[in-house]
């Protein structure tokens, strides 16, 4: 309940940004606030008008009888209740707290003004609305008895940003980023929208496609809200809002581990496949490999929610400092006996304690990876809905990166398939038909060790080679840009949608790995686009065909371009050539 609260307090600040006039008075259980919703004022309607209101905090059944409805002054009750019998259809989100209700009215043209008013204590609110049309109508009001042809159905959108598909939480390297908002229906050529950032209006667009944005001015790094309501003719509307954050290098947090540089290196990432037997599982965090005893500094201040084991004695003991926005770092493997008085009272207290302050120092472990010693820091950065973030996005790299990934293979198979399409003939490239799976090997590294890291972005784009020229069959397509991880606060979703566990390529096997003597990462690019895992659903379907009945890929020579980068901007570029054979250069659906 406590979303939903948060989603009702966000609407009523929208309304009252927008121009509707939403009164909120005191009320008592039982007695919930109404608000006027949509249409949104200022923003002009046609015929027929679906008049839109929400009910909130209800804590028993909704009763229509119990609602008035006042359209210019004129009583409309009795027309509503009505409405609402003959068609219960028109109640919406119906819930145990919330109830939607759409009235479509046939208006004159000009002004209106809507009233409604909700049980025994007179709850109240109302707006006005401008209705499009010849004027003259001969009555002020007209319901709409029958639902045939009455377009209920808000606005779909698609929200993009940086030109990439919006995704929520989403990691912004800019300061003054490119948001795009566009309807996937046609109707939204006489859409009205408008784009509220941090709860402040920053653009209207009436009678437009969609909505561009980019900010004149920069946005402080941080954490963001972009809101937009897009309202179609009839007045339906859709309230949607996305969170994105804004990172400048300059201003992120110190580096937690301190002692000499050259000891240190990331051992793993916050998207590291590990697999130590058990079940397999995202890396959440990052370790900072680093000698025991080194101490461990707060890379910034907060609440020190937690002391505590989170596992097995003595290595599982965690730090955990609350943010003042929110965020959770979790400093795990810290010696219990190393750390300090004043942090012990700054938790029992609830006293908040300074960026910089040292939380205790690395403990001892206990086993070797690669033939050395394994001591390290887990750092954790969560959101506070509980997401695992990456933290390489917070925090300060004592030194440079300035190695790119490696691209060491790409690979074949049929979809699900557990065997590569061998190379064929003096071509020496895979032969392709069918649905098939697209399968990359990649690493990245960092520091002064030999460990094998996961790439923080995969892209890919197919292009088809004619005689003339490289065609492009897709666009860049995103793979994967670990920002958070695919299950957001679950460490195992996923990891089979991102993942190729096992491939045969020849005599040889191949499999994902990720312990502490060995790791190696097989990427199925064709199973999770943008990070968002899908599985087997997903393919490269060479056989398809268009909806004339041409080939979507014709028989020939084609082109994967890949693309991996790292956190740092270094970027790995490598191309494999293949064939496709399906016959489809004589056949047709």
């Amino acid at each position: 309940m406590a979303g939903r609260s948060c989603w009702l307090c966000l609407l009523g600040v929208l309304a009252l940004c927008s121009g509707v006039e939403g009164i909120h008075a005191e009320h008592e259980p039982g007695e919930p606030p109404i608000q006027v919703m949509f249409p949104v004022e200022g923003f002009p309607v046609v015929n027929p008008v679906v008049l839109t209101f929400r009910l909130s905090g209800l804590d028993r059944r909704f009763d229509p009888r119990e609602l008035q409805c006042l359209i210019d002054g004129h009583d409309a009750t009795l027309e509503l209740q009505r409405s609402l019998i003959r068609h219960p259809d028109r109640l919406f989100a119906q819930d145990t707290d919330l109830v939607e209700v759409r009235f479509p009215v046939e208006l004159s043209a000009g002004v209106h003004e809507i009233e409604y008013l909700w049980g025994p204590s007179g709850e109240s609110s109302r707006n006005r609305i401008l209705v499009e049309g010849e004027r003259g109508s001969p009555r002020r009001f007209e319901p709409v008895h029958s639902l045939e042809g009455v377009d209920l159905s808000p606005p779909q959108l698609d929200w993009e940003l940086e030109s990439q598909p919006f995704v929520d939480r989403r990691f912004v390297p800019s300061s003054r980023p490119h948001l795009v908002v566009a309807s996937r229906e046609e109707r939204s050529a006489t859409s009205h929208w408008m784009l509220m950032v941090d709860h402040s209006v920053r653009l209207r667009e009436p009678g437009a496609v969609g909505l561009s944005w980019e900010p004149v001015e920069e946005l402080a790094p941080g954490k963001h809200v972009a809101t937009v309501l897009a309202q179609d003719r009839h007045g339906n509307m859709t309230v949607d809002s996305r969170e994105f954050m804004v990172f400048e290098p300059a201003n992120r947090h110190l580096w937690p581990v301190g002692g000499e540089v050259e000891d240190q290196s990331l051992g793993h990432l916050a998207h590291n496949f590990q697999h130590y037997g058990g079940r397999p599982y995202f890396h959440p965090g990052v370790d900072v490999r680093a000698p025991a005893e080194t101490p461990v500094y707060a890379a910034t201040g907060g609440r020190v929610v937690a002391l505590c084991y989170y596992g097995a004695r003595p290595l599982y003991f965690e730090v955990a400092i609350e943010d003042d926005d929110g965020f959770l770092w979790e400093y795990h493997h810290i010696a219990e006996q190393s750390v300090p008085e004043a942090i012990r009272r700054a938790h029992e207290e609830g006293e908040p304690i300074a960026a910089g302050s040292q939380l205790g120092e690395v403990i001892h472990w206990r086993v070797h990876a690669y033939g050395s010693r394994y001591d390290h820091l887990h750092l954790n950065v969560l959101d506070p809905w509980g997401n695992y973030l990456n933290p390489l996005h917070f925090v300060k790299l004592p030194v440079r990166d300035e190695e790119a990934p490696r691209i060491l293979g790409a690979y074949l198979c049929a979809n699900e398939g557990d065997e590569a399409f061998p190379p064929v003939g003096s071509v020496g490239i895979p032969v392709v038909s069918g649905d098939v799976d697209i399968v990359l090997e990649a690493e990245d590294s960092f520091g002064f060790a030999p460990y094998q890291l996961g790439v923080y972005e995969i892209s890919y784009q197919i292009f088809h080679l004619t005689r003339s020229s490289p065609r492009p069959m897709t666009e860049p397509i995103l793979f994967c840009r670990f920002d958070t991880l695919p299950g957001g606060f679950d460490r195992h979703s996923g990891i089979d949608g991102v993942f190729k566990r096992r491939l045969k390529v020849g005599s040889e096997v191949l499999e994902t790995e990720g312990n502490y003597s060995k790791r190696r990462f097989l990427y199925v690019l064709t199973h999770a686009p943008a990070g968002r895992a899908v599985g087997a659903e997903s393919y490269w379907d060479t056989d398809g065909f268009h909806p004339d009945g041409s080939p979507r890929y014709p028989d020939g020579r084609y082109r994967l371009a890949v693309m991996a980068r790292d956190i740092s901007g270094n970027t790995a570029r490598r191309s494999f050539d293949i064939l496709v054979k399906n016959g489809s250069d004589a056949q047709s659906k």
